[in-house]
């Protein structure tokens, strides 16, 4: 490195400089041994001086100066020994100094390489919790993402529970609606049903009867038993009309005993049906021929027809088949229908008590002022059973008609009471399908909640570690900069004191040589002085 080769040079230069010094010391000793020399010879000489004194008065003066100058040459040269030798010393300290220097400078890159190597280590630890810290990070930013999606599931299954539980409601209040619309219905059919019977056993009653003829006489009963064998019976006069209910009373009373009268096609048939009647005993019956029937009777007082509580007259207000026109107006067509007893009066009297007038209760004003009222013993109404038969037919129509609804309401309600019962159990199975999801859900989150809570407390401690490697970081570059300014200070220093011993060797050299020259200035004298010695 470059320090090894400065320290190399500086080696270099210190073992030049310790031959020098050698070379010096030798030559010193060699000097000092010459002055040595010296001195014994100018013992000698001022041995022979003293001898030859009287010889060498005349360059006394001579001598004197030669020794003055010879003095000072000595001096001269003893202060420049004095100077070497002190240079030399101050080249050898210039020299510990470097080799201090250099060994501290070697502790310092030692210290230098520990701090390197410790760097390198916190670097490389620093690098790994900074791997570690965007590991956590990306895991914690993966975890949000994570929570935001569960989240998201958790919202949207909670509106699907909602949504469900809405539609259950609904399902279940629309469930309940449809049982209790098939209850309803089931009831309604039953009812119906019940109706249904209720009519038709009525109705059979009433067919029954009316085929048997009850409430007639035993005699009208056996001829219209032979109605299929005996041609031309057109039946009862009951069974020939149509009455009003309203009417129904007042016509019954109106027709009196004639509404079991048998009406026949003609005389002859009349005539056959005595003979059956008394034949067989039968009793007595009254008929009436078509073709003896006709239009004599007329009503003249149609005055009458305009007064208060007048309905009209009888006639009119019952229907038949027109073959039967002249018959019912032969029968009915000079009796007055009035709404009430009190106008029934006040009609006969005034029209002197010669109509015949019937009211809607029942109560009967002949001509000539008789009156006919009270209540009625016998509930048979004849009239009323054709009604009554037509009335039990259209309710017992009307109840099949209603069941047959019913049933196809039943059909539809309990198929639709299926369908919502289906549905019900699809959405509660849904729903818990969707509680299920939800609390998987709810767990995945506290499972990822405290997962991320792990990577936040690791993420944590990572982080502190990573600002004790930041500190350790600074510390090491604190003190790599303290050492750094220390070799500078150091190389300073060194620079110093090679300067310094440059400038020793220098002066070195410049007082060798001044010390050669006092060397010869020396020799020179010495030599002057032996000659004057001489």
């Amino acid at each position: 490195s470059e320090t090894n080769m400065e320290k190399g040079t500086l080696e270099g230069r210190v073992g030049v400089l310790n031959e020098q010094i050698n070379t010096e010391k030798m030559n010193a000793e060699h000097i000092g041994k010459r002055m040595t020399a010296i001195h014994g010879e100018i013992a000698d000489k001022k041995t022979k001086v003293s001898a030859y004194e009287e010889e060498r008065s005349g360059i006394a003066a001579q001598v004197k100066e030669s020794l003055e100058r010879l003095a000072a040459a000595e001096e001269a040269l003893k202060e420049k020994d004095e100077e070497i030798r002190a240079l030399e010393e101050e080249i050898e300290s210039g020299k510990g100094s470097i080799i201090d220097t250099l060994n501290e400078k070697a502790s310092i890159n030692a210290r230098q390489q520990r701090y390197e190597t410790m760097l390198e280590q916190v670097n490389v630890r620093r690098s790994e919790v900074c791997q570690k810290l965007l590991k956590y990070k990306s895991d914690e930013s993966e975890q949000d993402g994570q929570l935001d999606e569960l989240n998201r599931q958790l919202e949207e299954i909670e509106a699907e529970i909602a949504s469900l539980g809405d539609a259950q409601a609904a399902a279940e209040t629309r469930t309940e609606e449809l049982e209790h619309e098939v209850r309803r219905l089931n009831k309604n059919l039953n009812d119906r049903q019940q109706e249904y019977h209720t009519s038709y056993t009525k109705l059979e009653s009433l067919k029954n009867i009316a085929e048997r003829y009850e409430g007639y006489g035993g005699s009208i009963r056996r001829v219209m038993e032979v109605r299929d064998r005996i041609h031309g019976i057109h039946g009862v006069v009951a069974d020939l009309i149509t009455v009003p209910k309203k009417y129904e009373i007042a016509v019954e009373t109106a027709l009196g005993g004639s509404i079991q009268n048998i009406v026949t096609d003609s005389e002859q048939t009349a005539k056959q049906l005595i003979e059956y009647l008394k034949k067989n005993r039968y009793g007595r019956a009254t008929f009436l021929p078509l073709t003896s029937i006709g239009n004599k009777n007329t009503f003249n007082q149609d005055k009458a027809l305009k007064e208060p509580g007048v309905l009209g007259l009888a006639n009119s207000l019952v229907e038949t088949d027109g073959q039967y026109e002249g018959l019912i107006r032969y029968l009915l067509g000079r009796v007055v229908v009035v709404d009430t007893i009190d106008n029934a009066i006040a009609l006969a009297r005034k029209f002197q008590y010669s109509l015949r007038i019937v009211t809607l209760e029942g109560e009967l004003l002949s001509a000539g002022g008789s009156m006919t009222g009270g209540a009625f013993k016998n509930t048979s109404n004849l009239l009323g059973r054709k009604r009554e038969i037509e009335e039990l037919e259209g309710a017992c129509t009307k109840a099949l008609t209603d069941v047959d609804r019913i049933e196809q309401d039943l059909v539809m309600n309990e198929a639709l009471l299926a369908e919502s019962r289906e549905e019900l159990e699809s959405l509660k199975s849904r729903r818990q399908e969707s509680y299920l999801r939800q609390n998987t859900v709810r767990m995945s989150i506290s499972r990822t909640e405290d997962k991320k809570e792990e990577i936040r407390e690791s993420y944590g401690d990572l982080e502190r570690e990573n600002s004790q490697l930041e500190d350790q970081i600074r510390e090491i570059g604190k003190s790599r900069n303290e050492l750094a300014g220390e070799v500078i200070r150091l190389e300073g220093q060194n620079q110093d004191i090679n300067s310094r011993l440059d400038s020793c060797h220098e002066r070195l050299d410049t007082a060798k040589a001044e010390r050669e020259d006092a060397s010869k200035a020396l020799s020179t004298v010495q030599l002057e002085a032996s000659g004057l010695k001489q």
